[in-house]
């Protein structure tokens, strides 16, 4: 069987091997989560200056060494991100929009975009006219509600169930590589899941000011990615577990809403792995990721999905928050190997790439509390840069499901962000077919 093999060097190439592996190159993971980079290089700091006690200089100069070379890279990914936010400035961006047609009637627009030809820039709302390829404003769609005779309407039997609303969800997801569903997180879970997660983060914080000072010297480490527990323990020898919040924001996003039933039409499973678990907060002053995919694609097979990641606000997100921006119909292998191709030809210009950002269509997450963004880890994304003006911070939580025929691995690398004793321990299964009052 043929696998891609991505190499933590400088080169892909494709391979035959015996086992569904794909490694994962240093380009899907180095602007995922310069916080996770720089955590992860502090704690190698602190593991060589403990191998040299006897020798504090060396120690030091160790530290020195690494803390000039993050700085060499932060500079270079900040710089990047910067030039793709200029080359980007004039192509079609717009809105992301909800899919409605699962919960409409058959022949009304899909959300994906909005706005034709409508620009969305740092500061701007959401643009007045959102009409545009598979997407209709909810003015638009009153209209044509009323305009719609019973000849037309969609038979009740068409969707009238679940399984019909994921189906028609997941379509979009594969034709598309993203797909808004709104409503799937309470106002009150999502209130209560984003204190949660800011306490994680204000204990991580204090950990990593203990360890190092860069914090406040790059904007790129004003992101955030943080494991969450779906548990406490309890310390005494019961063993006795308590859900946390997350748990029952992951159970209700899972089993009661639609989402968990449309991830398992996505990946053709539900014998997925649960892969990552985890918040995401970018803070004002957060600099702008480079566009990249989480995952490469899985040998030349565009129909094998990877990962199916899902993003929920946990709080109405601006565009000066930092919203993510996703490139829809990127997530396939000729369109990877023209993004990727020079930078993996060691080429420092890359012509192709530039002018591939500046005319490609793509869509802003601008979207409330409580909806999410279900989409291919292949897809080509970026969060843009936070510039909110009263100093507010974009906070997410995500998830994604492993599809068990593909082995991801990156030797010496940043590894998925989830919690020790969450690894390998959930299947999808786990929650769309769970009885909601037992807890796993």
């Amino acid at each position: 069987m043929t696998a891609l093999f991505l190499t933590p060097s400088s080169t892909a190439t494709i391979t035959t091997a015996t086992k569904n592996h794909v490694f994962l190159h240093h380009r899907h993971f180095r602007h995922h989560s310069s916080s996770t980079f720089l955590r992860r290089r502090s704690h190698l700091l602190l593991r060589m200056v403990a191998n040299t006690d006897n020798n504090a200089d060396d120690g030091a100069a160790a530290a020195a060494l690494l803390e000039k070379e993050y700085e060499m890279m932060e500079l270079m990914v900040t710089k990047r991100g910067e030039i793709e936010e200029v080359l980007m400035a004039d192509s079609d961006m717009r809105p992301l929009l909800p899919n409605e047609l699962a919960t409409a009637a058959v022949g009304v627009g899909v959300g994906v975009g909005a706005g034709a030809g409508v620009g969305v820039g740092a500061g701007d709302g959401v643009p007045k006219q959102q009409q545009g390829f598979g997407g209709s404003s909810a003015k638009d769609r009153k209209k044509k509600k009323k305009k719609k005779s019973k000849k037309d309407a969609a038979p009740p039997e068409q969707l009238n169930s679940k399984l019909d609303e994921a189906k028609e969800h997941a379509k979009v997801l594969k034709n598309e590589g993203l797909v808004r569903i709104d409503g799937i997180l309470s106002d009150s879970i999502a209130d209560t899941l984003r204190d949660f997660v800011y306490n994680i983060r204000m204990v991580e914080g204090n950990k990593l000011k203990a360890t190092t000072s860069m914090e406040d010297k790059f904007p790129t480490i004003r992101r955030w990615d943080l494991s969450i527990p779906l548990f406490e323990y309890d310390n005494s020898n019961s063993g006795t577990k308590t859900p946390t919040i997350a748990y029952q924001a992951l159970n209700d996003i899972l089993h009661t809403s639609i989402v968990g039933e449309t991830m398992s039409r996505f990946l053709g499973t539900s014998d997925a792995e649960l892969y990552e678990l985890a918040s995401y907060i970018s803070d004002s002053g957060s600099s702008r990721q480079v566009v990249h995919s989480d995952t490469p694609c899985f040998g030349t097979d565009d129909n094998q999905p990877v990962l199916c990641t899902c993003f929920i606000a946990l709080q109405d997100i601006r565009m000066d928050m930092g919203p993510t921006v996703w490139l829809p119909k990127t997530n396939i292998c000729r369109i990877h190997d023209l993004f990727f191709g020079e930078e993996d030809a060691g080429k420092m210009n890359t012509p192709e790439k530039d002018y591939f950002l500046q005319t490609r269509s793509s869509v802003v997450g601008i979207i409330p509390k409580g909806s999410c963004v279900l989409f291919d880890s292949r897809l080509l994304h970026c969060g843009t840069a936070n510039k909110s003006l009263n100093n507010e911070s974009r906070a997410l939580f995500f998830f994604s499901f492993r599809h068990p025929k593909v082995n991801l691995s990156n030797p010496g690398g940043d590894q998925p962000s989830i919690r020790s004793d969450l690894k390998g321990r959930f299947r999808l299964s786990d929650f769309v077919d769970a009885n909601t009052d037992q807890v796993i």
